[in-house]
This record gives C-alpha cells, sequence and structure tokens, in this order.
C-alpha cells in the first residue's frame, strides 16, 4: 500500500498527472498497527452493522478526496471547459477549407456556382482567401479562380488585438486551474478536520463509556453507605445526578460522532453504508521559518496573490486595448479574378482577368462610448493594483497569524495532555480513598468532573493542533504543490 499524500505534494486540476489512492470497494486490507485495543475495539462496535471496516490513514483519506470530492471533479470539469474555450480561440489562426455553392435567380438567366475555398487568417489581423471552381449559366458554363486579401491598419492590426480572444481565454484557464488548487487545499483541510474530528468524538463516546461505568459502580457503592448509615441521601442524589449527566453526554457525543462521520464519508466521495477505521495520526513537527521569511515564502507561493497579479495584467491589457480602440479603423483590401469559358470537353480556358484594390474607412459614430471605456479601464486597473496592495497586506497578517497559532496550538496541546494526565491521577486516588472511606463522595464526583473536562479539552487541543499544522501550511501556500506557471 501506498504511503498516500504527504504535504506539498503536487496534485492538480486539468492535465496535470493526479497522485492518489484508490480504495477498492468491498476490500478490507490487513494491517497491524500498534494502537490501543480499545480504540479497535470501539471501532469494531461502531462497525460491527456492515461486519466490514476499511482502514484508512490520514494520508490515505487525503488521497480519497483529492480523487473522489465532488467539489474537486467540478472544479476540473471547469477546467477542461476552459480548455475547450481556449483551444477553439487559438484555432482562429489555422487554415480553413471548405466548399463554396451558391444560385441567382433573374429575370434573364440563371447562374450557379460551386468551388472550393481556403482561407487563413494570422496574427496580424490579415486575411487571405482563395477559391476555385465551376459557374454555370444558361448555356454558358465556365470556371474561376479568386484570390483575395485584407489588411487592418491601425485600430485592429496586430497581435494585441488579434490574439485577444485566444489570451483572455489562456487567462481563464489559468485562473481555473487555479482555483482548482485552491479548492484542493480547502478540501484537505476539511479532510484534516473530519478525520480529527470522528477521531475526537470516537474517543470522546469511549471516555463517556468508561465515565458512566465509574459513576455507575460509585452510585452503587454510595447507595450501599446510605443504607448503612455511612453517607447521607444528598450524597446519594448526587452521584445519581452526576451519572444522568454523564449518560446524556455519551447520547449526545454519539450522534455527534454519527453526524461527523456521515459529512467525512460525504467529503471522501463515498457512500454512506461505507465503514471506516481510523488511527490517530501523528501532530505534524513543522520547522516553520522566521515570521518576515514566511512572509515571503507565501507571496512567492499562493495563488491568490498570482491570480491578482493576473488581474493586474489583464486590466493593463484592457488599458491598451481600448486605448488602441480610439485609433481610426482603416483597412486596405484587394482582389484577383481568372474567369474562362469551356473550349473543349474537358478544358477551360481563365483568359479573363479581374483585379481590384482599395481603402475602406469606418464612421466613427461611438468614440464617445470608446473614450468612456478608456477611462473606466484606467479607473479598473487602479482599483486592481489596489486590491494587490490589500491581498498582500492581508496575507502577512495570516501567515503570522496561522504560523503563531500553529506553535500556541502546540503548546496547548503539551499542557492539555500533562493536565488530563494529573485529572486521571487525582481520579484514581480520589476513588481508592473514597473505598477506604478517608474522603467523602464531593472529591470523587469533582475528580470525575475535573477528568471529563480536562479529557475534553485534551481531544479539542489534539484536533486543533493537527489542523493548525496545516492551516500554517495552507498560508504559505505549500500545503498542495502548483505548477510554477501558476504561482506569483
Amino acid at each position: 500500500m501506498t504511503t498516500g499524500w504527504t504535504p506539498g505534494q503536487r496534485t492538480g486540476p486539468g492535465r496535470d498527472k493526479l497522485v492518489s489512492l484508490k480504495l477498492p470497494a468491498m476490500v478490507v486490507p490487513v494491517i497491524v498497527h500498534p494502537v490501543n485495543s480499545s480504540w479497535t475495539l470501539l471501532a469494531l462496535i461502531l462497525c460491527g452493522s456492515t461486519g466490514f471496516a476499511e482502514v484508512l490513514t490520514l494520508p490515505e483519506a487525503i488521497d480519497q478526496a483529492l480523487v473522489h470530492n465532488r467539489r474537486i471533479l467540478q472544479a476540473d470539469l471547469l477546467v477542461e471547459e476552459a480548455l475547450i474555450v481556449a483551444d477553439s480561440a487559438a484555432a482562429a489562426f489555422t487554415p480553413r477549407l471548405g466548399p463554396e455553392f451558391g444560385t441567382l435567380t433573374s429575370g434573364e438567366n440563371d447562374f450557379q456556382y460551386a468551388g472550393l475555398q481556403a482561407r487563413k487568417r494570422f496574427v496580424s489581423g490579415a486575411e487571405a482567401d482563395a477559391a476555385g471552381g465551376m459557374e454555370f449559366r444558361d448555356g454558358d458554363d465556365g470556371a474561376y479562380l479568386r484570390f483575395s486579401l485584407s489588411q487592418p491598419l491601425f485600430r485592429n492590426a496586430g497581435s494585441l488585438v488579434q490574439r485577444e480572444p485566444e489570451v483572455a481565454a489562456l487567462e481563464r484557464v489559468a485562473e481555473a486551474r487555479r482555483n482548482g488548487y485552491l479548492r484542493r487545499e480547502d478540501v484537505v483541510l476539511e479532510v484534516v478536520r473530519g478525520y480529527e474530528s470522528v477521531l475526537r468524538y470516537q474517543r470522546q463516546v469511549e471516555l463517556d463509556t468508561e465515565s458512566v461505568r465509574r459513576l455507575g459502580r460509585l452510585t452503587i457503592l454510595t447507595r450501599a453507605r446510605e443504607e448503612n448509615g455511612e453517607g447521607s441521601r444528598i450524597d446519594t442524589l448526587r452521584m445519581e445526578l452526576q451519572e444522568g449527566e454523564a449518560q446524556t453526554r455519551f447520547e449526545n457525543n454519539r450522534e455527534l460522532l454519527q453526524l461527523e462521520q456521515d459529512d467525512f464519508l460525504n467529503l471522501l466521495g463515498l457512500p454512506g453504508a461505507t465503514s471506516l477505521t481510523l488511527h490517530p495520526p501523528p501532530l505534524l513537527d513543522l520547522e516553520l521559518p522566521p515570521l518576515d521569511e514566511a512572509v515571503q515564502v507565501a507571496l512567492s507561493n499562493r495563488l491568490d496573490i498570482a491570480q491578482a497579479l493576473q488581474q493586474v495584467s489583464t486590466a493593463d491589457r484592457q488599458v491598451r486595448l481600448a486605448r488602441r480602440n480610439l485609433q481610426p479603423d482603416l483597412r486596405a483590401f484587394g482582389t484577383y479574378r481568372l474567369i474562362g469559358g469551356q473550349q473543349g470537353r474537358d478544358e477551360f480556358a481563365l483568359e479573363e482577368e479581374r483585379w481590384s484594390a482599395g481603402f475602406s474607412l469606418a464612421p466613427d459614430l461611438d468614440r464617445y462610448e470608446r473614450r468612456a471605456n478608456l477611462l473606466s479601464t484606467l479607473t479598473q486597473r487602479d482599483l486592481q493594483s489596489l486590491a494587490v496592495a490589500d491581498l498582500e497586506r492581508w496575507v502577512e497578517i495570516d501567515v503570522k497569524q496561522q504560523v503563531r497559532a500553529y506553535h500556541r496550538a502546540m503548546a496547548n496541546h503539551q499542557i492539555a495532555v500533562r493536565n488530563t494526565d494529573l485529572a486521571r491521577k487525582r481520579l484514581e486516588l480520589a476513588e481508592v480513598m473514597y473505598q477506604m472511606g478517608s474522603v467523602d463522595n464531593f472529591h470523587v464526583s469533582d475528580a470525575e468532573t475535573a477528568f471529563a473536562e480536562s479529557s475534553s479539552a485534551e481531544l479539542a487541543a489534539r484536533a486543533e493542533a493537527s489542523l493548525a499544522g496545516y492551516r500554517a501550511l495552507k498560508s504559505l501556500g505549500t500545503l498542495v504543490e502548483a505548477p510554477d506557471a501558476l504561482r506569483p
């Protein structure tokens, strides 16, 4: 079995190769893990209704989502759609060949023609056309050849104008691919959150089960002491109330576990009846650069920065197009035509020549609108420049916050682990002393509450520490590696 996805691994939309792990249906791999037996027992209980449990590590879960998540599949389809539009725009300069046919009827005679036509468009704006075929008149058949060439001058001349549809389509492809990678980053974070949430509530249900069992024993012991006159009715009621609260927590957390499992399976693109066994992954041990260096890493890798810079480039190009649009719409053209009649059974003499050449100038009827368009594009360019500056500042803040949050979450997790260990020792000691009669059940009740709170806090701290590492990588733009062409 492969090791699965790792942070920074390239896996992207469009025509890039996807790195993935496909989980075959109804296949249960045999994997031995040194995990706590209670975890395995709980997973078997939770999955016992189907009889099958797929062992899934966090990297494998991320791989599964990157291949089968429906939002990612939608992003990939949008990339394919953008590529189709780009291919169509690029085909505008491909030579074309096709038949031509026409017919004309007048009061004097009928006229038809049929032949082949070839056309080529150039990035300068020039269009070359060549055609040849047969003409049919009443009793007078003939052949023809026609060559024509036109070239725009000033306004529509040059690659800036002629290649604009293709360039715009390629920009939409790049935007769609960036959106695909950004969506992958979001899905990776959601998978980590979902994986940790399922583990958290699985463990919480296990802790609640143990708590109900302990409190049940203590309630029985408290009742016995009340009957023997060694305890009061208040002590018994306190333990019964605490046992009931523990049962309520158990039911609530079991329901939350089911909800998290359903959301997680949907996120992975798996059927709702799929049973999974999850194992706690190790926390990311990141060596993050200093804050100033981390900000520079983010500015060099984040795709939202790259998209904002592309929009500035687009706005600048639109300004140049708007200025070009103020120039005269002048066009030069020329046509050369050879016509001939039939001399023999299969022979035609192309003896008659006709040619024409000239210039045409379109009337300038919408100059005011084109001037207004220029002013609008200048404003849009300024707005995009401000948006880039604002985004760079926001990225700086985000990176610093996520790096600090990672260090804080890792430290809080260590503190939470220590607090849980202390609360467990306190609870064990209180139970022993209560059974010996050294303390009343208030000490046990208080210790039980403290242990439940510290255990829940530890589970939350562990989930936060795990997610904080991936959030930090996302803020740096290194969670999912994108091609160099899509980065700033």
